[in-house]
């Protein structure tokens, strides 16, 4: 599957971009509903078995696939590039889901609900207390979270996530750098003026809004290097407009490389680099 070269370069923004971490405070947010079966206010008896089993998970995937859109849609306005998004989705939603019912789980054991049964006889576990820690669970989060549910539709700022300056900051920049990756200079050498002026005037755009967030935010590595990679791309392109004999070929072209110099072959990367990565 295709990735975006700056992420291979980088391994731990390559992380966060797979686990969500720039966002795991939305898991903490998303567990807390579930503390409410703490006070023990919520009474539910449900006769779980093998026959309704597979019916109840098939009515939960409703409300699950449901918050895992949500939870998708918020993700996504926090990262530059398109990589993982599904994957970090994923991740974020099963260990919400996850530990909302253990929460459930051991909440109604400590008010007596269920009884602790050894490990080594399997003969006295019940599906029950599964069964009703994972309906409690997704009920609590559903019905009783709306600060969950207004954190992932509208735009809050929450203690631990990042500022809506921030995202939409991001959101500014992924489009200008998807513009430039699709530059008409990336695939001819003879292009209009207009071509040039408009490159020149996203690159530069790109680059001070990353230098505020940089100035603001604990940012990724990989910036650092898309800061260089577009300070390269700029220098580039005036040899080419003023017409320096195989300039477009060195900075642009992907064919022949074989005697470029490598002053000029980091450069040729770095644009590499932008055109290809999977810019939002």
């Amino acid at each position: 599957m295709l990735r975006s070269p700056h992420l291979k370069e980088d391994k731990k923004s390559k992380l966060n971009y797979i686990f969500g971490l720039q966002l795991i405070g939305i898991i903490l947010y998303g567990i807390l509903p579930s503390t409410l079966a703490v006070l023990d206010i919520v009474s539910v008896k449900i006769t779980i078995t093998t026959q309704n089993l597979f019916f109840l998970l098939i009515i939960a995937l409703i409300p699950v696939s449901i918050l895992f859109l949500l939870i998708k849609n918020k993700l996504d306005k926090y990262y530059l590039m398109r990589d993982y998004s599904i994957c970090r989705s994923m991740i974020i939603t099963l260990t919400i889901f996850t530990a909302s019912v253990l929460v459930v789980g051991l909440a109604r054991t400590v008010n007596g609900y269920y009884i602790v049964v050894s490990p080594f006889s399997p003969s006295e576990w019940e599906l029950l207390p599964f069964g009703e820690s994972f309906i409690l669970a997704i009920g609590s989060l559903i019905l009783t979270s709306t600060l969950f549910w207004t954190l992932l539709t509208k735009d809050l700022e929450l203690p631990g996530l990042p500022k809506n300056e921030f995202m939409n900051c991001i959101l500014k920049i992924g489009k200008q750098l998807s513009k430039i990756s699709k530059n008409k200079l990336f695939e001819q050498e003879k292009v209009d003026k207009k071509v040039y002026e408009e490159i020149e005037s996203l690159v530069q755009k790109s680059k001070d809004d990353l230098a505020s967030i940089q100035k603001s935010y604990l940012t990724l590595n990989f910036f650092e290097q898309l800061v260089k990679d577009l300070s390269n791309l700029g220098k580039s392109i005036n040899p080419i407009r003023q017409g320096s004999p195989n300039s477009w070929k060195r900075y642009f072209c992907e064919n022949n490389r074989q005697d470029i110099h490598p002053d000029d072959e980091k450069i040729f990367q770095g644009n590499m680099r932008i055109k290809k990565s999977l810019w939002r």
